[in-house]
């Protein structure tokens, strides 16, 4: 089964994403970016967090540059780490974080 969202991820989607582009980004994380990709099979919802993030960081709230960076993640996920700047430092992605939910 497909892991759902993290709190976290949910609020990630909801601080980038307009209000109108906010449930199907969502889905489109569910469905495409998680028990699918690479190695991830058994990964949870938290697990999926790390990639997950990544894509939303590079969408920048445009669900055309999300679909393009799930896409990256259904070939080689490493690669949608590097695109986002966060594939060398675990505590990067924790940064970017903290900053887009510190504005919400």
């Amino acid at each position: 089964m497909t892991p759902t969202l993290s709190p976290r991820t949910q609020q990630l989607v909801v601080g980038i994403f307009g209000l109108q582009d906010r449930a199907e980004a969502a889905q489109w994380l569910e469905q495409k970016c998680g028990n699918n990709l690479p190695f991830c099979s058994d990964h949870d919802e938290y697990q999926m967090e790390r990639l997950r993030f990544a894509a939303i960081k590079l969408s920048q709230g445009n669900i055309q540059k999300l679909l393009r960076g799930i896409e990256v993640a259904c070939m080689d996920w490493r690669d949608l780490l590097v695109a986002a700047n966060i594939g060398h430092e675990v505590r990067a992605r924790e940064a970017w974080t903290k900053d887009v939910l510190g504005h919400l």
